[in-house]
């Protein structure tokens, strides 16, 4: 089983929130097999549309998001010789929307890639899509 640490700093405001995090993800090796170690930095804005203006109460809410994603992999390894078509770096460009009520949030993004250095024929991503549904109890 392998391990993850990882630090999320987050400011926000009624206008706009900016989070920022850094992980560090180590893979253990089963069957002869280990996935290489993940590094992850990513950058967030996510800025109110609407309501342009707050009144009374509690509203909800819809916000415009825009994250950097940097991921950087290291290679596999079979039977403990590293696999040359593995691993790599890659750089996302992901904007988003999320919408907020007071029990439920809803959100959709889109990964694109705007970097992948990538090791040997390691497959590239063309994009990445997200959608998720969370709800507060």
């Amino acid at each position: 089983m392998g391990s993850l640490a990882g630090v999320v700093l987050t400011y926000q405001t009624l206008k706009y929130q900016v989070d920022g995090q850094f992980s560090y993800q180590s893979r253990n090796e089963a069957n002869n097999f280990e996935a290489g170690d993940v590094t992850r930095l990513d950058a967030s804005l996510q800025y109110r549309l609407l309501p342009r203006k707050l009144t009374d109460g509690l509203p909800n809410f819809l916000y415009g998001v825009i994250e950097l994603n940097w991921i950087h992999q290291d290679k596999n390894r079979i039977n403990g010789n590293a696999d040359p078509n593995s691993g790599g770096t890659r750089l996302f460009l992901t904007p988003g929307i999320q919408y907020v009520s007071k029990r439920w949030i809803a959100e959709g993004a889109v990964q694109i890639p705007l970097s992948q250095d990538l090791n040997g024929t390691a497959l590239e991503n063309d994009y990445i899509a997200r959608v998720s549904v969370r709800f507060n109890f």
